[in-house]
C-alpha cells in the first residue's frame, strides 16, 4: 500500500490546498503556542511565505493527502514541514516518507535536520521513534537531528586498516559505571580485609567520579526534562514564573546533593580516602550521615599509627592525599564540561561549576588565614577527644604545604595531641615558617586560573570558522604531590572527530617541567558486524625526579591508554579501558608509581 505514495513538485494550482493542509493539521498547536488562531494573519503570512521551491504535494492513490517542503544543501538536509491530513494519519504514510529522506542523508552522508513546536507532542514521539535525537531548542520548538555517516577507509594504530561506521554520538544523558578497577580494588580489599566485595566501600577514583557524574548529570537531565515538558506561562517583570523556578531548582538542588552520598562533598572526601586506600589505611567518609549544614566534615576512623607508617613509607603520596580532595572537585567539573562539549547536551551546569569552583577557592584562602584555621583548630581539638574522631588533616590545604615542605619529617614530630591523647594533627598557620605560609599564599592566585573558561558561563560550543569546526578552552590549576599543575585543555569537534590537547606546566618549588596530553574520544569504528567506539589517549612530558618539591632534576612521564566501547545495544554499551604509566602524578589516577591498570563496566547513553 505505501508503494502508492508520490512525491510531486508544488504548483501555482496548490495554494490553496497549502493553507488548508496547514490549518487543518497545525491549528491546535499553533493555538497552544500562540493563542487563537487569526484566519486573517495566517493567510497573509502564509501569502508572504509561499513558494514553489523546495515545496511538495504527497499523493496517495493520486489524491493530495500531504504537504512537504525540504531544503537539502552541500552539508545537511532540513525538513521543514511535513502535513498529512488528519484522516491519512497512523498509516505509515508520514514515517515512510521520513525513512526514505534519512536513506539519502545517510547515501550522502549528510545529517537531516527537523523543527517541531514543542506544543506537538505526537510529531516528537515519532520523529524519536525513527531515530531523531534531540539536538537544541528555541523558545517554541525543539530541533532533531538525524546522522549516520557510511563507512569509510581510515589507518588507525600502526597503520592498520580499519572500516569505521560512524553515526552522531550525543546522547542527551551518559552515564558511566565502572565496574572493576584493577588493580585499585585488589589494594582496597586487602585494605577493608572482608573479601572482594567489600572493596567497593573505598571506591577508586574514577568509581567515585562515575558515581558523582551520574548523580549530578541524572539530575540535572530531569530538571530540563520537566522543564521542556512544563506548560507554564506566566510572566514576572522582564522574566517568567517557569525560568524563575527552573534556575531556583538547579541551585537548591546543587546544594541539596553537596551533603548527600555521591554528592559534591561525597566525592571530595572519596579522592582523600582512595589515596589511603592504596597504601592500607582504612577510613569513613562523614559525608555518609548525610552532614547537612556542617561547615566542616571529616574522613575520620583512623589510626595514628597507620599515618605514621604511611608518611614514612611514600612522603609523595602523604602529600597528594592533603590535595585529593580539590582534586576530586576540579576533576568532577571537568567531566561535567567533558560531557558538555562532545555531547552538546546542555544540562545546565553553571551553577554548580561556579559553586565548586568558588568553594574551592575559598578552601585555598580559608588555609593560609589565621582567622579562620587557627580558632577552627582549637575547637575541633576540644571537641574531638578521641583519635578515631578526628579528621586525617584538618584544613586540607594547610597539611598539603606543611609535608611538602617536610617530606622527610616524621609524622610524630608533629607533637602530642592538645588534649594528651594520640598526635597533633591538625596544622594551624602558626606551625607554618613564612617561606611556607607564603607560598600557600600563591595559590589563592594561581587558583583564579579555575575560573577562566567560557564553560563556567554554560558556553559548551564555539563555532570556529565556517568548515564545521567547534571548539572550546579551561584553564586549571591543581595542587599536586610536587607543588602544582595549571594546565590549558583546548576541545575540538569536527562531525566524528572529538578531540581534547592538554598543555601541563608542572611546577615545584622552584622549576617548570612542560607536558602534552592528546586524546580523541569516542571514535566508531567496525569490525565485520562489531561497532566501536575508541578513546585513545596519550601524555608526554616530564615532571621532578621522584615527584620532590626542590629538585631541578627532571623525569619523564608518560601515558597511553585507550577505552573501547562495544555498541552491542542501544542504550547500554559494555567497555573496558586499558591505561598504562610511569612514574608520575595524573589527575584521577591514584597511582604516583608506574602501573597497568585495567577498568570494566558499563556505558549507559539516552
Amino acid at each position: 500500500m505505501l508503494d502508492s505514495i508520490e512525491i510531486k513538485p508544488v504548483t501555482n494550482e496548490d495554494f490553496q490546498f497549502g493553507y488548508d493542509i496547514k490549518k487543518e493539521t497545525l491549528r491546535e498547536y499553533i493555538e497552544k503556542t500562540w493563542g487563537e488562531w487569526d484566519d486573517e494573519k495566517q493567510m497573509e503570512y502564509y501569502k508572504n511565505s509561499f513558494k514553489i521551491d523546495n515545496n511538495y504535494i504527497v499523493k496517495y492513490f493520486e489524491n493530495k493527502i500531504g504537504w512537504l517542503n525540504i531544503i537539502e544543501t552541500e552539508s545537511n538536509i532540513v525538513i521543514n514541514q511535513i502535513f498529512i491530513l488528519p484522516e491519512y494519519q497512523n498509516k505509515g504514510i508520514g514515517g515512510k516518507i521520513i525513512k526514505d529522506i534519512m536513506e539519502r542523508g545517510i547515501n550522502k552522508n549528510k545529517p537531516v535536520n527537523l523543527q517541531v513546536l514543542k506544543s506537538n507532542k505526537r510529531a516528537q514521539k515519532l520523529y524519536e521513534k525513527l531515530g531523531f535525537m534531540f539536538d537544541d531548542g528555541t523558545e517554541t520548538h525543539y530541533l532533531y537531528k538525524y546522522m549516520f555517516k557510511k563507512l569509510i577507509l581510515i589507518f588507525l594504530f600502526l597503520f592498520t586498516p580499519f572500516l569505521a561506521a560512524a553515526q552522531n554520538n550525543e546522547p542527551a544523558l551518559k552515564l558511566d559505571l565502572p565496574l572493576f578497577d584493577l588493580p585499585y580494588q585488589i589494594d582496597a580489599m586487602n585494605t577493608v580485609r572482608q573479601g572482594f566485595f567489600s572493596s567497593y566501600a573505598n571506591p577508586s577514583m574514577a568509581q567515585s567520579l562515575a558515581v558523582t557524574t551520574n548523580i549530578y548529570s541524572s539530575f540535572h537531565f530531569g530538571m530540563k526534562a520537566l522543564f521542556d515538558r512544563w506548560d507554564l506561562n506566566v510572566s514576572i517583570g522582564r522574566g517568567d514564573l517557569k525560568t524563575m523556578l527552573f534556575n531556583l531548582g538547579l541551585v537548591f538542588g546543587d546544594l541539596f546533593l553537596f551533603y548527600v552520598p555521591g554528592g559534591e562533598g561525597w566525592v571530595h572526601e572519596e579522592f582523600h580516602r582512595a589515596v589511603m586506600t592504596r597504601h592500607g589505611v582504612n577510613s569513613f567518609n562523614d559525608m555518609n550521615t548525610f552532614p547537612f549544614g556542617r561547615e566542616l566534615v571529616s574522613v575520620n576512623s583512623i589510626t595514628d599509627e597507620d599515618l605514621i607508617w604511611f608518611k614514612a613509607e611514600s612522603p609523595t603520596d602523604f602529600v597528594r592525599m592533603h590535595a585529593a580532595g580539590m582534586e576530586g572537585d576540579l576533576v568532577l567539573l571537568d567531566q561535567l564540561r567533558h560531557n558538555s562539549f562532545f555531547y552538546d547536551q546542555q544540562l545546565y551546569f553553571y551553577y554548580l561549576d561556579l559553586m565548586v569552583t568558588l568553594n574551592s577557592h575559598m578552601y585555598v584562602i580559608a588555609s593560609g588565614d589565621p582567622r579562620q584555621v587557627d580558632s577552627s583548630v582549637d575547637d575541633m581539638n576540644r571537641k574531638e577527644t578521641t583519635v578515631l574522631s578526628r579528621d586525617f588533616t584538618g584544613f586540607d590545604m594547610a597539611g598539603w604545604v606543611y609535608d611538602l615542605f617536610r617530606p622527610d619529617e616524621p609524622y610524630s614530630a608533629r607533637g602530642v595531641h592538645p588534649s594528651g591523647t594520640g598526635i597533633n594533627r591538625y596544622r594551624k598557620t602558626t606551625d607554618l615558617t613564612d617561606e611556607e605560609l607564603s607560598y600557600l599564599h600563591a595559590q589563592r592566585y594561581w587558583s583564579i586560573f579555575n575560573y577562566i573558561s567560557p564553560m563556567l558561563f554554560n558556553v559548551n560550543r564555539i563555532a570556529v570558522g565556517d568548515a564545521g569546526f567547534y571548539g572550546n578552552l579551561a584553564f586549571r590549576h591543581f595542587l599536586t604531590s610536587f607543588g602544582t599543575d595549571t594546565l590549558l585543555k583546548v576541545f575540538l569537534k569536527k562531525d566524528i572527530y572529538n578531540m581534547a590537547f592538554v598543555f601541563h606546566n608542572y611546577l615545584n618549588y622552584e622549576h617548570w617541567f612542560p607536558a602534552i596530553e592528546a586524546e580523541l574520544v569516542e571514535f566508531p569504528l567496525s569490525l565485520g558486524t562489531l561497532n566501536l567506539y575508541l578513546s585513545p589517549r596519550i601524555l608526554i612530558g616530564m615532571q621532578p625526579e621522584n615527584q620532590i618539591f626542590k629538585t631541578g632534576k627532571p623525569e619523564f612521564t608518560g601515558l597511553a591508554g585507550c577505552r573501547v566501547e562495544f555498541n552491542i545495544r542501544k542504550h547500554f554499551l559494555p567497555y573496558f579501558d586499558l591505561t598504562a604509566k610511569t612514574d608520575g602524578w595524573i589527575a584521577g589516577n591514584e597511582f604516583l608509581e608506574k602501573n597497568v591498570s585495567i577498568k570494566l563496566g558499563l556505558s549507559a547513553r539516552f
